[in-house]
């Protein structure tokens, strides 16, 4: 499970994705669109937390499993 490269990539694309979707998302929220906005922003915060926890459990030993 340490040598999925390819799951960490996959998992960094999937935060930066959802993140700048939730930021688009969110400027509806601020505008008052509707309650469905809120749903997505939210979904989108657990999508990013789960993500780092893909990373976190995918760490290489003596590294922080957050690429830094």
């Amino acid at each position: 499970m340490r040598d999925m490269i390819w799951f960490r990539r996959l998992s960094w694309v999937v935060i930066w994705a959802v993140l700048i979707t939730a930021v688009l998302q969110h400027q509806d929220v601020l505008a008052g669109v509707n309650g469905l906005s809120v749903r997505i922003f939210t979904g989108a915060m657990i999508a990013v937390a789960l993500g780092l926890l893909g990373l976190y459990l995918t760490r290489r030993p003596g590294d922080s499993g957050f690429g830094f």
